[in-house]
């Protein structure tokens, strides 16, 4: 009776099983095992723990630069004042940020590695309040997209920030600067998301 090829791989990567295949086969003269032999070796390779690693997913964050926002100090024509000086200040993290799960389904199909590309709108009490696929850059679609694509959004809904701010100076006579004041503002931002998966599929 011919067995499974999986079955004898995993048998034979255990030390375990390989010293009990040598002895039997020794006392056997080198015969073909009986199915009672086969299943023992089964057996004994599973209550050794001598079976193929599940399959494991992991995940990663980059955050990108954000996307340029109206600031504050223009003119209703989008000009700054020459004698109006403006930093932008970026929203920051709060804490760990959560990272996605890898999804389950995808994980059991074997899917492999997923890039995923996301726009986030941080509004300016530093919520996010938007998770879209982003625009500037190349989404390579897939079978398990949306799972991705809700992975990411499921994790991005509890982070929180300190929001975007722009602080308004003015030039002075002695090209000293006399600060104006601080507002949050509304950011987009680009986010990275890189799915891994390791180990072998059961």
């Amino acid at each position: 009776m011919r067995t499974d090829g999986g079955l004898w791989f995993r048998l034979a990567s255990c030390p375990d099983i390989r010293a009990f295949w040598w002895a039997t086969r020794h006392h056997l003269k080198r015969r073909p095992l009986s199915l009672r032999s086969t299943l023992a070796l089964a057996l004994l390779g599973a209550a050794a723990g001598c079976t193929a690693p599940r399959m494991q997913g992991t995940s990663s964050i980059e955050m990108l630069p954000p996307i340029a926002s109206p600031q504050a100090g223009t003119d209703k024509s989008g000009e700054v004042s020459a004698n109006i000086v403006i930093n932008d200040i970026p929203p920051s993290a709060i804490g760990e940020l959560a990272r996605p799960a890898y999804p389950a389904a995808a994980l059991a199909a074997g899917a492999g590695s997923c890039v995923v590309y996301a726009t986030i709108t941080i509004d300016a009490r530093g919520r996010v309040t938007e998770v879209v696929p982003s625009w500037q850059r190349l989404n390579v679609p897939n079978r398990y997209s949306d799972e991705f694509l809700e992975a990411v959004k499921a994790a991005v809904r509890g982070w929180r920030f300190e929001p975007a701010r722009v602080v308004t100076w003015e030039k002075t006579g002695n090209d000293d600067l006399k600060y104006l004041g601080t507002e949050t503002i509304p950011v987009r931002t680009d986010v990275k998301f890189t799915f891994e998966a390791s180990g072998a599929v059961r």
